[in-house]
């Protein structure tokens, strides 16, 4: 299957909306999946509050006496290749960030292996604002060297200028 399409709404809730520009290539069965091509992000909003826990379980916690499920769910095999290109209208609104973004990255996997992430994203413009305490971010990079997405380097300075003082 190819997928190609322009400013495609692919979100549009309250808090998280955007629109799309696909250009993909789909095909598989029922054991793997390819996915190959680029998707633009000429839009995108994520606004509103980021729901935090007071304390999460720590991960050397062990549960005794805990049913397991003995089923093994249907695992689809993956292979992705996309390339992510954010546009100039790329916003993010929460936990105190009002901030610009732009840059690449690249979704890369293989069958048996996770998904991981390359490239940067770029804070353009942006403010951080929390506990009082307003902070422009002068500097504000994530970098993505191959790890999961969920985990980027970052490269981030935010400051309030008083004077002379920073």
């Amino acid at each position: 299957m190819t997928l190609i399409g322009s400013n495609f709404q692919l979100l549009n809730q309250a808090n998280l909306q955007a629109t799309v520009t696909p250009d993909l290539k789909i095909d598989g069965d029922l054991k793997q999946i390819n996915i190959k091509g680029i998707i633009r992000i000429p839009r995108f909003l994520a606004s509103g509050q980021q729901k935090t826990s007071l304390a999460e379980n720590s991960p050397d916690l062990v549960l005794i006496d805990v049913e397991q499920a003995n089923s093994k769910p249907f695992r689809l095999q993956q292979n992705i290749d996309l390339q992510l290109l954010l546009g100039e209208n790329v916003l993010l609104k929460t936990a105190g960030i009002d901030a610009q973004v732009e840059g690449e990255f690249r979704l890369k996997s293989a069958p048996q292996q996770e998904v991981s992430a390359f490239g940067e994203i770029h804070v353009a413009k942006g403010r951080y604002a929390n506990y009082g305490v307003n902070l422009d971010i002068n500097r504000g990079n994530l970098l993505f060297n191959g790890g999961p997405i969920s985990q980027p380097l970052l490269d981030i300075l935010a400051l309030r200028t008083v004077g002379e003082v920073k």
